[in-house]
């Protein structure tokens, strides 16, 4: 066949193909016909070729089928995918000289809650290397990590999130283990043609997928492989996703989330409270609440049973709207409210940010909330200084008359009073006398 037959061929097949018709199969040994398809005769002959990693694993290309369930997961449709934002969003630090070595970068929208969602489990291993000798009485200082301690808090917190995710399987070959956790990681080729069914972004058809069956091998790739999560210009955040969904499974994901959503994300890649709860508890709920709600406010039975969290998240979450009337607020269950660490993900007026106590016993003794301090991050670069604020309990806060909140103040007033970060905090500790330190506080 020569090169102005296959050219024809080509165009032919594509005028078919976008009235759902197909041509037959037919097979050529001649280079150009693999030219005008945009391949070498190499890569259609043995294949997509995997990506250069620094890895024994012999990782598996990704099918057509697990990419659709992937988008279906994310988005409930195929045909969507990330915004720009996600497309340039990776794990970075903050310089370890900084006043806040601790934070990831969560300049962008879109991707931001996740940042600060995987910087909570950084802390949480930045904390566990805080001695007692260390360790404030009020938890006044932050840790500071060294660039080598960021290295090894952000691999521990990576791992430590998806090992959590991961699934039972029977073909594990590590008989004291099960448990299988998948990265994705981009190749250079697409790995299937989508034809329609999918919507290509440049990451998802070009995707291996690596599977691990023991921790230490996890830790072990994951280090050795970093860049493909922190390089400059990469997709770091929108791999780790990938890598969460495939290791949780498509199917866990669908049942946790039930009848009341169809995906983790909303149509415009904003992570939804299931994505959340996902990541920092384990499971793929819809709400905030504990237990499982079968009933309404006046006792009547709901068409749908609110499945919410069954046992203690190990990252809380705190919430608070504005724009709710303070008779309907959104009650945060005690699940999320009370975690298994002193850190909590918080969601204030739509903006997302990071509460954290370096007093580890916070949330087991009760008599070391009587004062403490605890630390705040937005993850935006707009907060140059930490934000160390506290909260003592000891009694009931005495406030300037002029400052209390009554029935008649609108929320302009309500939040010249108080500021809503404020509240959340007062919702958490009841009464509690907050003090900024001197600090500007948080609207």
């Amino acid at each position: 066949m020569d090169m102005k037959s296959a050219v024809t061929l080509q165009r032919w097949a594509g005028v078919f193909d976008k009235q759902g018709m197909h041509l037959p199969e037919f097979k050529s040994e001649t280079k150009a016909a693999y030219l005008v398809s945009g391949r070498s005769e190499s890569q259609s002959i043995s294949g997509p070729t995997p990506p250069n990693l620094k890895t024994k694993n012999a990782g598996t290309p990704i099918s057509l089928q697990t990419a659709r369930e992937l988008r279906r997961a994310l988005f409930g449709d195929a045909t969507r995918t990330f915004t720009k934002d996600w497309e340039q969003c990776h794990f970075e630090f903050r310089d370890s000289n900084s006043s806040i070595p601790y934070g990831l970068r969560a300049n962008l929208a879109g991707p931001r809650s996740l940042i600060l969602c995987v910087n909570a489990y950084v802390i949480k291993h930045l904390l566990s290397n805080i001695t007692g000798d260390e360790e404030k009485i009020v938890g006044r200082s932050p840790p500071c990590p060294s660039a080598t301690e960021q290295t090894d808090a952000l691999v521990e917190a990576l791992c430590d999130i998806l090992w959590k995710l991961s699934k039972e399987v029977d073909s594990s070959p590590s008989e004291d283990c099960g448990r299988q956790v998948i990265i994705c990681v981009p190749g250079k080729v697409e790995c299937f043609d989508t034809l329609g069914y999918l919507l290509a972004d440049n990451i998802i058809e070009k995707l291996w997928l690596y599977s691990f069956y023991e921790m230490k091998d996890l830790k072990v790739f994951i280090r050795r492989n970093l860049d493909v999560f922190c390089g400059q210009g990469g997709q770091g955040a929108i791999l780790f996703v990938y890598s969460v969904i495939l290791t949780h499974g498509t199917q866990n994901i669908r049942s946790e989330l039930g009848d009341c959503q169809q995906s983790i994300m909303t149509e415009n890649a904003r992570p939804t409270q299931a994505f959340h709860n996902l990541i920092i508890a384990g499971t793929a709920s819809c709400f905030l609440h504990s237990g499982t709600v079968r009933y309404d406010r006046l006792g009547r039975d709901l068409p749908i049973p609110l499945v919410g969290l069954h046992k203690r998240s190990e990252v809380g979450f705190l919430f608070f709207d504005k724009t709710e009337e303070d008779s309907k607020r959104t009650q945060v269950g005690c699940m999320l409210r009370t975690p298994l660490q002193p850190i909590w993900i918080t969601k204030v007026n739509g903006s997302y940010g990071l509460i954290f106590c370096t007093m580890k016993d916070l949330v087991a003794d009760w008599k070391t909330e009587r004062y403490f301090s605890v630390h705040y991050y937005i993850g935006h670069d707009a907060q140059v200084n930490p934000t160390c604020i506290s909260i003592d309990t000891r009694k009931k806060a005495c406030l300037d008359p002029s400052m209390e909140i009554s029935y008649w103040d609108d929320e302009e007033e309500k939040e010249r009073k108080q500021p809503s970060l404020e509240r959340l905090l007062g919702a958490k500790w009841p009464d509690a006398l907050i003090d900024w330190n001197g600090e500007s506080p948080y609207y």
